[in-house]
């Protein structure tokens, strides 16, 4: 199909079925973004801890932390997703 023909047949679903869509799209998108973040953050900070001597802290507590709350995001997102359903 083409690229109207799917924007077409998302303009024609009810509402809650966009909603959903769109917070799905934002979600993976986000997490995308994230981890994509994630992997140039872990090789500029081994790089640099290499060249340095271990100066810089350990990324392993942020990570974890983001982590964290990355998962709890994701369980009120689900939440939220139940109570769209009719």
């Amino acid at each position: 199909m083409e690229f109207l023909e799917q924007i077409e047949k998302l303009q024609k679903k009810p509402e809650a079925s966009k909603i959903k869509i769109l917070i799905a799209t934002v979600f993976i998108v986000m997490a995308v973004i994230i981890l994509v973040w994630i992997q140039t953050m872990r090789y500029g900070f081994s790089k640099e801890n290499k060249s340095q001597g271990e100066q810089y802290p350990k990324i392993s507590e942020p990570l974890k932390l983001l982590w964290g709350i990355a998962g709890e995001s994701a369980k009120n997102l689900k939440d939220r997703l139940q109570k769209l359903k009719p």
